[in-house]
């Protein structure tokens, strides 16, 4: 069999290989032993250990995504000082103006960008060999060809071509600890086509579209002299997210006995 990622012949796949890696659903946990994953599509809820896992590249390709996962959690997860790597600890806390209003903010510099890039491209590249789609794939043949040849050239640092948005998500909003799977849509606001997933307390977000991308979305991308630009966000109060929390509740609510673990 041929390994749809590196393109080798191989004997066999990576069984269990993550999508979204382990380190984005340690904050559901709260000190139970599991969380609950709802599927909105099956109406259907259970405790599980673990994120969504399926069998789809080789072991050396698992490889690869396992070593860029491990470095964006010493930037994501906040452990205090990690050696030689800028954390999400030492962030400053500015308030940017926006022709909107005043926008709260995170700014880390001084960041490995193609470390970082190459995590967010990893986790959609992931989901799209996986086959695991929501109502529409996550990247075309088009995309994933791109995004693969931009993943492999370590020598490409384009911050343009498939711009990358971190969001971090308000400590105090009820969606903070939600791990969503890599989907396609519109951002609310500026209609922009992307992809996105959220773990760990932050959003990530990839813009697909060739038309020309707005410049006051632009001015939030990671860019390639490691500055990112963190707006600080509550997913709770956007448009259509309290319906979205009602019908997770009443699916919880129907097959949820207890706290996860007991």
């Amino acid at each position: 069999m041929k390994c749809p990622f590196c393109e080798r012949d191989v004997e066999r796949f990576k069984t269990n290989s993550h999508i979204v890696p382990k380190w984005m659903h340690k904050p559901t946990f709260e000190g139970n032993k599991g969380f609950v994953s709802i599927n909105l599509k099956k109406q259907k809820a259970k405790i599980v250990q673990d994120g969504l896992k399926s069998s789809f590249v080789c072991d050396a390709c698992e490889d690869l995504f396992e070593k860029d996962d491990t470095y964006a959690s010493k930037v994501f997860v906040d452990r205090g000082k990690e050696k030689g790597i800028k954390n999400i600890s030492s962030a400053e806390r500015r308030i940017l103006g926006t022709a909107n209003a005043p926008v709260p903010c995170l700014v880390l510099t001084g960041i490995k960008f193609k470390k970082v890039q190459k995590f967010i491209l990893g986790v959609f590249i992931r989901a799209y060999l996986s086959g695991i789609h929501g109502s529409k794939p996550v990247l075309g043949e088009k995309h994933f060809k791109n995004v693969r040849k931009m993943y492999l050239d370590e020598s490409d640092i384009n911050d343009i071509a498939y711009p990358i948005l971190i969001l971090k998500i308000d400590s105090k909003d009820m969606l903070r600890n939600v791990v969503h799977f890599p989907a396609r849509g519109k951002d609310y606001t500026s209609g922009v086509n992307l992809v996105a997933f959220t773990g760990g307390e932050f959003e990530f977000l990839m813009i697909v579209q060739s038309h020309k991308v707005p410049s006051e979305v632009m001015m939030w991308r990671l860019t390639n002299d490691g500055t990112l630009i963190m707006p600080i966000v509550r997913p709770s109060m956007r448009p259509g997210a309290l319906e979205h929390i009602k019908q997770t509740k009443v699916i919880a609510r129907k097959q949820w006995k207890g706290p996860p673990g007991k």
